[in-house]
């Protein structure tokens, strides 16, 4: 039994348009593809296997029975710029992760606790919330040094994806049975990547019940005011106001580094959360972020700090391969239905242990 959705899928993960990948085919035409794809023609195994070997997939890839949501529906951050024919790829390729990291949970269990779901309504505003987010996470006042391993406690894993482009910074998304699941643009600087962790935590907590409406994401107003929310949770999150207040004044450029090197985030998050908590006013926002620019640090600051790697899912494999008897290979081609260097580029995986067991 084949699943035709996964026909779209995999097309649209190597960037494809039903013309080029029939001229790709030997007897299938464009018409013929397009109604597998809409299912007005039922699949056979001869031309499932055609399709899988043009696209350089395992023919399992396509019996992948889950049914979820397409990951637009939920959130990430990128640039308005971000062209379709390069968002179209990287969603298709995020939502083939998350359909193996659901395969994944069915003969896998690890602890999961669950996050409160808070939205923004009257005093709860992202600065309260994420105040209360620290607690539950058991978390003191003072700089947050390994956010990673933080999230991927409570059973949330974090994937640091080879992405190319810099349009696409983070997306959070969920499996078929609600299990979140953080991917992360592996390319940018720490201090971005940490940002974007708290950000995508963020969306977790505030808006998960808008990913429930499939037309809220069509609403340009809806998008900017949960970007603006999630930003403000980060801000708040990597850095309390009390001891915002206490360590930034006075702020100036020179002070910058120091403040940076303590708090473990970028110059660019201290000079937003100090204008967030009425520390510096407009002009004194804008003559820093000109001095950044006259430091070329704009794009890329200078000084790097360190973030902690992501374990959970490179833990979860060694699990399958030590305790259930799976190949590298096995694996990535019968639970994620990938070829196994593409699983092994995809999960960027390393081999820690995992204290997990099979389900019975």
């Amino acid at each position: 039994m084949f699943n035709r959705k996964m026909i779209t899928l995999a097309r649209e993960a190597r960037g494809l348009s039903q013309e080029q990948l029939s001229n790709m085919l030997h007897g299938i035409t464009q018409a013929t593809l397009s109604n597998f794809e809409t299912g007005r023609l039922d699949l056979n195994e001869d031309s499932v296997s055609k399709i899988a070997h043009a696209l350089n997939f395992p023919i399992t890839l396509f019996k992948h029975e889950a049914q979820f949501n397409r990951i637009s529906k939920f959130y990430y951050r990128k640039r308005s710029s971000f062209p379709a024919k390069e968002i179209v790829p990287l969603e298709a390729k995020i939502d083939i992760i998350r359909r193996a990291y659901s395969e994944f949970l069915r003969s896998i269990e690890f602890e999961f606790k669950e996050l409160p779901k808070i939205p923004v309504s009257g005093k709860n505003n992202p600065e309260v919330i994420a105040k209360y987010i620290r607690l539950f996470l058991g978390l003191n006042e003072g700089p947050i040094d390994n956010p990673v391993s933080i999230i991927e406690k409570i059973g949330i894993p974090v994937l640091f994806l080879d992405v190319k482009s810099d349009k696409f910074s983070g997306m959070v998304v969920e499996t078929d049975k609600n299990k979140p699941l953080i991917v992360i643009n592996k390319n940018m600087p720490n201090d971005h990547k940490k940002f974007t962790l708290a950000h995508e935590l963020g969306h977790l907590v505030m808006h998960n019940a808008f990913t429930e409406d499939p037309e809220f994401f069509e609403r340009l107003e809806d998008r900017e005011t949960v970007e603006k929310e999630a930003d403000r949770f980060a801000g708040a999150f990597l850095i309390p106001a009390e001891q915002a207040r206490y360590t930034f004044r006075p702020l100036t450029y020179s002070r910058l580094s120091d403040l940076k090197l303590h708090w473990k985030v970028s110059k660019q998050a201290i000079i937003y959360r100090a204008k967030d908590l009425g520390i510096i006013d407009d002009v004194k926002f804008k003559t820093l972020f000109i001095e950044l620019s006259r430091f070329g640090e704009r794009k890329k600051e200078k000084l790097e700090i360190q973030i902690d790697e992501p374990k959970l899912l490179k833990m979860i494999i060694n699990a399958f391969e030590k305790h259930l008897g799976y190949t590298t290979k096995s694996l990535a081609e019968n639970i994620a239905g990938l070829n196994e260097s593409e699983f092994l580029d995809w999960f960027d995986i390393h081999r820690p242990g995992l204290k997990v067991v099979a389900k019975s």
